[in-house]
């Protein structure tokens, strides 16, 4: 690792108040969790499956509407 590299990385753990490793340890696990390591072609099976159903859906205004009721309680 070059180290201007090295320096920009201690000091963003510098500014986060947390040690180098602590620091590079959140970054790993942030770009782990940004990485799908699903299998595209199984998602594309359910999007499929889901797609031959059919539900009656309202216009948004009807459906905010009964949301806000849902939370409220206020018909």
């Amino acid at each position: 690792m070059p180290e201007s590299e090295y320096e920009d990385i201690s000091r963003c753990a510098q500014v986060s108040h947390l040690t180098i490793s602590e620091w590079v340890r959140g970054a790993l696990r942030k770009a782990r969790s940004e990485v799908s390591l699903g299998n595209p072609e199984t998602k594309l099976v359910a999007i499929k499956s889901a797609s031959e159903y059919s539900f009656p859906v309202g216009n948004i205004e009807e459906l905010n509407s009964q949301i806000a009721k849902g939370y409220t309680g206020i018909e």
